[in-house]
């Protein structure tokens, strides 16, 4: 049981972080020999997403007010936009769930170390409240592209936003933007899978609850130290941290064929 905490808890804030959470978690069942059942590991990691969809809310939804009420006056082009591109990222989802080919884990972690270099010197200028339909467009394919195993969909849509032209900080508020009305379905349609299954009752216990909600704080903290580092156009220091999942995951991929 001690296991389950440790992969609530990391899952929770490393959801937070550009290094692609669901490699983390798979490194961390190999190294403890862990095999969950479908509940755990597809209703429950959906669930997890609620403490990060409060958080960035929490710290983002001002933002987002000011940026749908302009001057006082309702703008409705952010929905658009929203629709846009988490329809396009919803729709590859259902592609992507139907083919059988796997993309190797190893690969989507070069790439996501490949984004956060880029992110150090492709940042423009481009004011948030100027997107338009292309930057949808654009940036609901980038989403799609990190479904791919090893591929971090923050460190990607991020890198793909300052090459649209948009600063580091746009960009990062972008990705949180079009990503959270993703997390609320996921995380609704996880409630209503695991209350089907009458699962909710026994996942939801004092000793999870209280792993969630510390796990939650200290997302907030790493969200926190991120924006720093996004301000302090250092973000791309994580790409280096990510030599360190790549190692581990070749050496189980080695290991497996050995």
């Amino acid at each position: 049981m001690i296991f389950i905490y440790f992969w609530i808890a990391a899952q929770i804030i490393v959801e937070m972080l550009p290094v692609s959470s669901s490699t983390h978690l798979y490194v961390l069942q190999e190294f403890f020999k862990k095999r969950f059942t479908a509940i755990e590991l597809k209703d429950f990691y959906y669930f997890l997403h609620l403490p990060t969809l409060i958080i960035i809310t929490a710290y983002f939804g001002r933002s987002w007010l000011q940026l749908v009420f302009d001057a006082g006056t309702l703008n409705v082009k952010p929905f658009i936009w929203v629709i846009i591109a988490d329809g396009i990222t919803g729709i590859s989802f259902l592609l992507m769930r139907k083919s059988k080919k796997e993309f190797p884990v190893c690969a989507g972690l070069c790439i996501t170390a490949a984004a956060l270099w880029l992110t150090a010197w492709s940042c423009g200028t481009r004011s948030i409240g100027v997107w338009q339909y292309h930057d949808a467009i654009i940036l609901g394919f980038a989403q799609s592209v990190a479904l791919l195993p090893g591929i971090s969909r923050l460190a990607f849509t991020c890198s793909v936003g300052c090459l649209l032209g948009f600063s580091l900080v746009d960009s990062f508020f972008l990705s949180w933007l079009i990503y959270a009305p993703l997390m609320a379905v996921a995380c609704a349609k996880s409630i209503l899978d695991l209350y089907k299954q009458h699962a909710l009752k026994q996942l939801l216990n004092l000793p999870i609850a209280l792993v969630i909600i510390i796990s939650g704080v200290v997302s907030y903290l790493v969200l926190i130290m991120i924006t720093m580092m996004i301000t302090t156009n250092t973000f791309f220091l994580w790409g280096w941290y990510l030599m360190l999942p790549l190692a581990l995951c070749v050496w189980l991929a080695i290991k497996k064929r050995s």
